[in-house]
């Protein structure tokens, strides 16, 4: 891929459950706050950017909107590494992508019927990883009918902080 332009939505929850006293202790000596302090209260980040993609590795992101109760402080780290990422990529952000070039080895896909959207036909393709883990993504793509193009994603993954 030479170039594309998308919207990229993230909606993401965080919940902080054990902290170690040793973690806690160099959060507040470099950061100066206690991570403990938000141990199992939710925080939550919703954010709307419009990413242009140049190849090779060149991003261009506006940001539309973005509202949470994350604290600035925090650093977001791999959640929004995807907005410097493309799906069509081996890596997605620091997750391995649906369409991996070995993605059956990571990845079931079950096809899920197709609709019609104006002139295009989409198809909805169900993304199951194979193993339980951070590293993999599920969800939907939605692909084009005539170029094979992924619409749209609608994908999600466990992510440990």
């Amino acid at each position: 891929v030479q170039w594309y332009k998308a919207d990229f939505y993230l909606n993401g929850k965080l919940m902080i459950g054990n902290v170690h006293s040793i973690l806690d202790r160099i959060t507040y000596k470099f950061n100066k706050f206690h991570f403990s302090e938000y141990k199992n209260k939710i925080l939550t980040e919703e954010m709307y950017n419009e990413i242009e993609y140049f190849s090779p590795n060149q991003y261009k992101m506006k940001v539309y909107g973005d509202k949470g109760n994350i604290p600035d402080h925090f650093t977001y780290k791999g959640a929004i590494d995807p907005l410097k990422g493309s799906i069509y990529a081996n890596k997605f952000g620091n997750s391995i992508s649906p369409l991996n070039n070995n993605a059956h080895h990571y990845y079931k896909f079950k096809y899920e019927g197709y609709y019609d959207s104006g002139n295009l036909k989409l198809h909805k393709i169900k993304v199951i990883p194979k193993l339980d883990s951070q590293d993999f993504f599920n969800g939907y793509l939605y692909i084009e009918d005539t170029s094979w193009a992924v619409k749209y994603a609608v994908i999600k993954k466990k992510q440990q902080v």
